[in-house]
């Protein structure tokens, strides 16, 4: 395997873990721990489909599991997904701008329905 490709030897660990985990429990309840749908579980069986890093790491950490890639020990916090900062709000929430302010409502009929006006400032 050259040195450029070890993503490519660790999926094909990983469906070997979890092919070996699938042999001795049902294909329902690898794909629920994996967070995968049970289809693709069938396409890693038939060597359609190599599981990317993230079922990778849910599997080292569901099962408690561990292998080896030249040397480095692959298992649940070796393999650790960093989650997205969250963005924060640059506005105000409606419930805020609306606080205090003055409201002008309207009502009218229009035919067999009615058709209800509301009216507000915002400051920018």
């Amino acid at each position: 395997m050259p040195a450029s490709k070890p993503i490519e030897e660790l999926r094909a660990q990983a469906a070997a873990l979890i092919l070996e985990r699938a042999a001795t429990t049902s294909v329902s309840k690898v794909a629920s721990d994996l967070g995968i749908s049970r289809q693709a579980v069938y396409d890693i069986r038939k060597g359609k489909y190599c599981p990317s890093l993230a079922p990778s790491q849910r599997a080292c950490a569901a099962w408690h599991e561990e292998f080896n890639i030249r040397g480095l020990p692959i298992n649940q916090y070796t393999l650790w997904v960093t989650k997205k900062p969250k963005a924060v709000p640059r506005q105000m929430s409606l419930f805020e701008a609306l606080q205090g302010k003055r409201f002008e409502v309207t009502t009218r009929r229009a035919g067999n329905t009615m058709e209800l006006v509301l009216r507000f400032k915002l400051s920018a």
